[in-house]
């Protein structure tokens, strides 16, 4: 059996090039916050609080307000991405645009350390 050189170096070459790291490759579109907060305040407000100014009493659940989101131990975009994207049982199925989705993830993510 013989192996090209050339082909057998190609190969080696590929295998030993450094990936890009994690981060990188997972890496979520970057948000617009505040549209982010505009969009959450139309959609969201009716179960959660959104805005620390926010007056308007939830009507239909107790939900954890935005800012409790965003302090939760652990919160990242990445989780926050899990959660806009999967049914919750108390959770009506909104469907975000992939624009929509990192604009609310950069609004949420906005509110770590309030």
């Amino acid at each position: 059996m013989r192996i090209c050189l050339k082909t057998a170096s190609l190969g080696l070459l590929l295998a030993l090039a450094p990936l890009p790291p994690a981060s990188a490759q997972l890496a979520l579109p970057t948000g617009d916050v505040n549209r982010g907060r505009s969009f959450a305040l139309q959609a969201c407000s009716v179960c959660h609080v959104v805005a620390p100014e926010q007056l308007v009493l939830r009507r239909i659940a107790r939900q954890p307000s935005f800012s409790a989101i965003a302090n939760a131990e652990g919160m990242n975009g990445m989780k926050l991405q899990a959660i806009l994207t999967t049914p919750h049982p108390i959770m009506p199925n909104l469907i975000l645009t992939p624009e929509e989705a990192a604009n609310v993830i950069a609004y949420i993510m906005s509110l770590r350390g309030r």
